[in-house]
């Protein structure tokens, strides 16, 4: 499935420049959940992410390290890996004792409702811990060198690939704004992300 509502605006590698604006949604936008199977069992939502050069890129990393810590406290996830597909964030989760579509408009609810929080200073601090490999350029961590040899040949090779300024990209993180938030969270609606709810026997 492909999900087709985009960002304008522009902005530098590191997140900088203008001010990033969600477009309206195109004619072929995912509007609702698609099912897929005869027992439905398990939920994904894809969310699109704004494109590493887009000025909402930071605010949207800060919304995406709010939910992959807060994921699971109401039986979902989320994850998103910007450095090997900045494109996408993913929110799963199993269907249980509800029938499809409302265990996705769960997860949509209870997911806008960590997107919509206050900004905090810990925002800030969660996010350039949560994707340190992306945003610190100098990062030397034994303990994740150990666990991943390749993870900072790969951060730093696909920093460049995407021409992603590390440094700029951090202070743009500290300065992200609660209109760039709002602005920004606004892909999580259900006109700019997809869903579907597969399980079963799929034909």
């Amino acid at each position: 499935m492909v999900v087709t509502g985009g960002w304008g605006g522009g902005g530098g590698g590191g997140g900088g420049g203008a001010r990033g604006v969600l477009r309206e949604p195109g004619e072929t936008t995912v509007k609702g959940t698609l099912v897929m199977g005869d027992a439905p069992s398990a939920v994904a939502i894809g969310v699109p992410a704004p494109g590493t050069k887009d000025a909402l890129f930071a605010p949207f990393l800060v919304l995406a390290a709010r939910l992959i810590e807060k994921g699971g406290e109401g039986g979902w996830q989320a994850s998103y890996e910007p450095i090997a597909r900045p494109e996408l964030l993913l929110i799963t989760g199993s269907v249980g004792t509800e029938r499809g579509e409302p265990a996705a408009e769960r997860m949509r609810r209870e997911a806008e409702a960590v997107v919509g929080r206050e900004l905090s200073a810990e925002d800030v601090a969660k996010t350039k811990e949560r994707f340190a490999l992306l945003l610190d350029p100098e990062l030397l961590d034994p303990g994740l060198c150990a666990k991943d040899p390749r993870a900072f040949g790969v951060a730093r090779a696909r920093r460049a690939q995407m021409e992603i300024d590390g440094t700029a990209l951090a202070q743009a993180v500290e300065g992200v704004t609660k209109d760039q938030l709002a602005e920004a969270g606004k892909a999580f609606g259900a006109k700019q992300s997809a869903a579907i709810i597969a399980g079963g026997k799929i034909e």
